[in-house]
């Protein structure tokens, strides 16, 4: 099954695909558009990440029955690794030493969350986004790979929770 982001993106490029076909006079610059492609898949990625994490930590609270931490979670913004930790921590600190465990590239996707958080500000503020297709194609698979192991980790806490009550 595809990711989110990559149905998004191919739902776009449909949209690009008709808007060719449609106007014989429209011209492609190749470079142009996938730098384009790149800083769109970098905001829909960004905000994939977001959300998903705001749904676990919803699914968390209200399944897992712990309203205290409740007060904690907002929206998520910014997503790099270390908003990410802070966001797991509020939802439940266990998560952090459980996705330790789970995850053995941290490395690899805390780079590739900061580079997606760097890239998405420069777009949100005007600057240059010096980020491309082939670098989001890994940065989608390291978001993918950490938003799954969130969710088993997270499904398995409120397992214990729901077998222990």
């Amino acid at each position: 099954m595809p990711s989110t982001v990559l149905k998004l993106f191919t739902d776009n490029n449909a949209k690009i695909d008709q808007k060719i076909l449609e106007d014989d006079t429209f011209q492609i610059d190749f470079e142009e558009l996938s730098s384009h492609q790149a800083k769109y898949l970098c905001i829909i990625t960004s905000g994939h990440l977001e959300k998903s994490l705001q749904d676990i930590g919803t699914k968390y609270k209200t399944d897992g029955g712990i309203s205290g931490c409740a007060k904690f979670l907002g929206n998520m913004r910014n997503p790099k690794w270390c908003n990410v930790l802070s966001y797991l921590v509020n939802i439940d600190a266990r998560l952090i030493s459980a996705l330790d465990y789970k995850v053995t590239n941290k490395e690899q996707i805390k780079n590739h969350l900061d580079m997606l958080s760097t890239a998405r500000n420069n777009i949100a503020h005007g600057k240059t986004a010096e980020i491309t297709i082939h670098d989001m194609d890994g940065i989608i698979q390291s978001v993918d790979k950490l938003i799954k192991s969130i969710k088993e980790i997270v499904e398995h806490h409120i397992s214990e929770i729901e077998s222990s009550i």
